[in-house]
């Protein structure tokens, strides 16, 4: 859990369809190369979801075929007007403003 909240990958699927987990090694070297101390997993673990708390908006998002998501963090108090810039990777920008009260909500 704790190297999927920082985004590593934990398995694959093979090419031949078989699904391969990453070692406890393994991770505990990568967290460590991000700077995680995964020795003591529960202060670890504790301190990534305080940071995800935090953060409103993932500051990369990854699309593919012009299709990609993201989930904005805001209090259940937030009114007026969301407004902000998309940069795409070709240098492009785009525009967007969003009432609060028209934006779908999750309960999680």
């Amino acid at each position: 859990m704790l190297a999927k909240l920082h985004g590593v990958q934990t398995s694959y699927v093979s090419a031949s369809g078989k699904r391969v987990s990453a070692s406890m090694d393994s991770l505990v070297i990568t967290l460590r190369s991000m700077g995680v101390d995964a020795t003591r997993a529960t202060m670890a673990l504790r301190s990534r979801i305080r940071h995800l708390r935090g953060e409103r908006l993932s500051p990369i998002v990854t699309a593919w075929n012009g299709r990609g998501s993201t989930k904005l963090r805001v209090d259940g108090k937030s009114s007026g007007t969301l407004q902000g810039v998309i940069e795409l990777e070709d240098g492009e920008t785009i525009e967007f403003s969003w009432k609060f009260a028209d934006l779908p909500t999750t309960t999680k």
